[in-house]
C-alpha cells in the first residue's frame, strides 16, 4: 500500500467514525416530547418529595446549571407550577386510583387509624385502608389540634371515614386504631 492509499483509508475511517459519533450524539441530547411531559413532571414531584425539598428547588441557580450540563434541553417546571399544577394533578391521580383499588376490592378492607403530634406540635388524625391483599393505601391526615383529643371528638371523625368508604363503594371489613384512650372508647 502506499502513502496515498494509506491517508485516504484512515480518513475515509475517521470521516465514518465522526459521522457515527456525530448521529449518536443527536439522540442523546433531545427534549421532551409531549407525551413524555407528564412523566417527568411526575418524576420530578417525587423526587422532590421523597428527598424533603423545598419547590423552590427548580429556580435555584446550581440546580439550573446542572441540568443544563445533563441536557441543555430539558426545561424545568417553576415552583409554582410544581406546587400547583403537577401537584394536584398526581393528587387526583392517585386520589382515583385508591377509590378504584377499594372499590375493587371484593373481600374487603380494613380501615386503620392512628393520632400523633408532628413537628409543630399539630396533632394529626391519619387514615388508611389496608386492602385484602396487604397493600397500604394511604387516605387522609386532618389537623385537629383545636380540638380536644377525646372520644366524644373522635366518633364523629371515625363515623365520617366509615360513610365515606361507603359512599366510595369499599366494603369494610375491619376498624384498627391504636390503644390511645381517646381511640380506645371510641371502639
Amino acid at each position: 500500500m502506499t502513502s496515498s492509499t494509506t491517508t485516504s483509508t484512515v480518513s475515509n475511517r475517521n470521516s465514518k467514525q465522526k459521522s457515527s459519533t456525530a448521529s449518536v450524539t443527536n439522540f442523546i441530547v433531545r427534549g421532551i416530547t409531549t407525551k413524555e411531559k407528564p412523566k417527568f413532571e411526575r418524576l420530578l414531584l417525587r423526587m422532590t418529595i421523597s428527598n424533603g425539598w423545598s419547590f423552590r428547588w427548580t429556580t435555584d441557580p446550581a440546580t439550573l446549571e446542572f441540568f443544563e450540563f445533563l441536557n441543555s434541553k430539558l426545561t424545568l417546571p417553576s415552583r409554582h407550577a410544581l406546587s400547583n399544577r403537577i401537584l394536584n394533578a398526581e393528587k387526583t391521580t392517585l386520589t382515583q386510583f385508591c377509590k378504584q383499588n377499594l372499590k375493587n376490592d371484593k373481600i374487603g378492607v380494613t380501615l386503620a387509624f392512628d393520632g400523633w403530634k408532628n413537628i409543630l406540635k399539630q396533632h394529626i388524625f391519619g387514615s388508611l385502608f389496608i386492602l385484602s391483599t396487604g397493600e397500604t393505601l394511604i387516605w387522609k391526615a386532618i389537623d385537629i389540634s383545636l380540638e380536644r383529643e377525646r372520644m366524644i371528638e373522635i366518633i364523629p371523625k371515625i363515623e365520617s371515614m366509615i360513610n365515606e368508604a361507603s359512599d366510595l363503594g369499599a366494603k369494610l371489613s375491619a376498624i384498627v386504631s391504636d390503644s390511645a384512650p381517646a381511640y380506645s372508647g371510641a371502639r
